[in-house]
């Protein structure tokens, strides 16, 4: 006959083993005044950093330029670089990397000693726990012990293809890759840095599920304006945020093809005079929809604005433009279900937020019952 069973038993056996934590008394916290930089108040050591951008951004130009100043010790936008062993893994697009840093050594490290820099161009998978993780790992202590110097930095270009058909947005996938990626500069005791790409709404910044940016120490946003790129310094875990860079892409030509014709690829160069400009108030998705839907009905009606309000120069009218009346743009917003809801006070409430919204963000005016663009 079996023993009988008992609760306490039972919670005995599932209680854990003893385990010291660390603790330190308020009364002898000291500052950390260790203030190790890979760039100058840009990128720490040991960090997860994440760079995002639209395709042509011009992001990857970015993270190469600073990847390359931190193999040579070059400053970079004349801030100190700590040099260090850097490893690039080029999982998308690995000829064009190629071309782009063959440029780069040729048109701006003349007269610095040879890149610490080594290329890995091949596709990896850091999502599944039996794929890439381990080895990549023990691959590039390899390359550690063959060079003589420690890792400082990993890039993993670009996330996407290295979560290998992962889903982004999901937190199991997301918190499985970011562990992984954890994992390597852990390991390696270097910072690990992710190209990634913009959402479909870029004004809710880099794609993918949340947990991804909770683990990110500093990300960067990089985007192209008028022949400029700029990056976008948007969180720091320990130094200021909104640091705007700017550069642009100059063409250089490597040779000639097999057919006689040139082959061309870019350099950054930077624009060290650029001052950031006050941040323009991104639209979301729902209020560009309202937006085109509010033009839709002013080409519809043509109305010119009562002659009360052109009278007043705050309104900044002008005699000959359009006005929109609000209650057919409201009518035409609810047609169109603008909140993904048959319920009209659902629809009645995301209207006036978008109003609302629209005239703080200083793209139309409102007074009584009608309504105009200013942008």
């Amino acid at each position: 006959m079996g023993e009988a069973w008992s609760l306490d038993d039972e919670l005995e056996r599932d209680q854990p083993k003893s385990i010291t934590y660390p603790l330190v008394w308020a009364r002898d916290i000291t500052p950390k005044l260790d203030n190790a930089s890979l760039i100058q108040n840009v990128l720490k050591p040991e960090s997860m950093i994440v760079t995002y951008g639209e395709s042509n951004s011009g992001k990857t130009f970015h993270v190469l330029d600073q990847d390359l100043c931190i193999a040579t010790g070059r400053k970079w936008f004349d801030k100190r670089t700590d040099q260090g062993l850097v490893v690039y893994i080029a999982a998308e697009g690995p000829h064009s990397v190629q071309n782009r840093i063959s440029a780069y050594r040729n048109e701006l490290l003349s007269g610095h000693p040879d890149p610490a820099f080594a290329l890995m161009p091949c596709t990896v998978n850091l999502l599944d726990s039996g794929a890439d993780t381990y080895p990549i790992t023990d691959f590039i202590k390899s390359i550690e012990d063959q060079h003589g110097k420690p890792c400082v930095k990993v890039t993993v270009d670009t996330l996407a293809r290295a979560m290998a058909g992962g889903n982004e947005n999901g937190p199991d996938d997301m918190g499985q890759f970011v562990t992984h990626a954890d994992y390597i500069r852990h390991q390696l005791g270097c910072a690990i840095h992710l190209i990634h790409h913009s959402g479909k709404d870029t004004a809710k910044g880099a794609r993918g599920h949340s947990s991804l940016r909770a683990a990110t120490d500093t990300e960067i946003e990089v985007r192209s304006d008028c022949g400029l790129h700029i990056a976008k310094i948007t969180k720091q875990r320990d130094w200021a945020t909104d640091d705007e860079y700017a550069f642009r892409l100059r063409v250089v030509e490597l040779g000639n093809d097999q057919y006689g014709d040139p082959v061309t690829t870019c350099v950054p160069e930077w624009e060290m005079d650029y001052t950031a400009t006050a941040p323009k108030k991104r639209l979301s998705q729902q209020e560009r929809m309202a937006l085109d839907l509010m033009k839709e009905v002013m080409r519809e009606t043509k109305k010119p604005p009562p002659a009360h309000l052109l009278g007043n120069k705050s309104n900044q009218l002008t005699t000959g433009q359009h006005a929109c009346p609000v209650g057919l743009w409201r009518d035409r917003c609810k047609a169109r279900k603008l909140a993904n809801s048959d319920k009209a006070d659902s629809q009645d409430r995301t209207f006036r937020r978008i109003l609302t919204s629209l005239q703080s963000k200083e793209k139309i005016k409102v007074f009584e019952d009608w309504s105009w663009l200013i942008d």
